[in-house]
């Protein structure tokens, strides 16, 4: 610090400067301070700490989440049925799309490029 001991001007603005910041930050921690007290001055006067309260709030989650729970249970079986149910109808279209290749084939007629024999040979 000798450098600032040679430029007293230099030095006593730096000074000022750190002393009005300095100033400010505890301006501003006393506000937060202030703010956080009377938050927790209202909360408390709120009926939130209420024991009863939040023993009926908490049971209301827990009620939520049972529900959500069930339905979740649901929602899985019914996508199971569908999966089941679009499986077989899948199998089903699958066995007469080859049945009726099948007979088509019987038929003697020689597929062509728009007919369905050949588009499913392609596949």
């Amino acid at each position: 610090m000798e450098v600032l001991d040679e430029y007293p001007e230099i030095k006593i603005k730096i000074e000022t400067i750190a002393n009005q910041r300095l100033e400010n930050d505890k301006k501003r921690t006393s506000a937060l301070l202030s703010n956080k007290h009377n938050k927790n001055k209202t909360n408390s006067e709120n009926c939130d700490t209420d024991p009863k309260v939040k023993s009926k709030a908490f049971a209301k989650l827990e009620e939520k989440i049972a529900v959500l729970e069930r339905e979740k249970e649901d929602i899985l079986e019914e996508m199971k049925r569908q999966r089941d149910e679009f499986s077989d109808r899948l199998a089903d279209l699958e066995t007469s799309m080859a049945q009726l290749s099948r007979e088509r084939r019987s038929d003697g007629v020689r597929p062509t490029s728009r007919s369905f024999d050949f588009v499913w040979k392609r596949r």
